[in-house]
């Protein structure tokens, strides 16, 4: 099994602490932890949005006991470094904050797995991890 958590959370350790991300970014959701939630489900379509977007990287749609959730994972260039590939059919466990974003649900993941391999992506408060792995921060989410 691969874990990518304990890497990312190692990273991380030397690093500042930072409070709840209530993110200044009038145009992105915002992570909101008193709405986190623990969801597992079938991927039935992966999309990467395309930078400049507030939701710019990984995202999918997950069929959860007959709803479709949407899901952000992170930005691609993020997930392509721990080399975590996502496709239809794949059972995937999602822990993140469920907000509104467009007027839709969306979840803004802090740890997905997929197949035998955990990937973190934000800390317990909500702060991303690739704001310190990227040179280009796309977004504050």
């Amino acid at each position: 099994m691969k874990v990518f958590a304990l890497a990312v959370l190692l990273g991380s350790a030397m690093l500042p602490a930072v409070g709840d991300s209530k993110e200044t970014e009038k145009s992105g959701p915002a992570w909101d932890s008193s709405t986190v939630v623990d969801v597992t489900g079938t991927v039935t379509e992966v999309r990467e949005v395309a930078k400049g977007n507030p939701i710019e990287g990984v995202n999918l749609t997950v069929k959860v006991k007959g709803d479709e959730l949407k899901i952000y994972i992170a930005p691609t260039q993020f997930v392509e470094m721990f080399e975590v590939k996502f496709t239809k059919g794949d059972e995937v466990k999602v822990i993140g904050s469920k907000v509104k974003y467009e007027g839709e649900d969306l979840i803004l993941s802090r740890e997905v797995q997929v197949k035998h391999t955990t990937l973190a992506v934000r800390d317990k408060n909500g702060v991303p991890f690739w704001k310190y792995f990227l040179k280009t921060v796309p977004t504050g989410l």
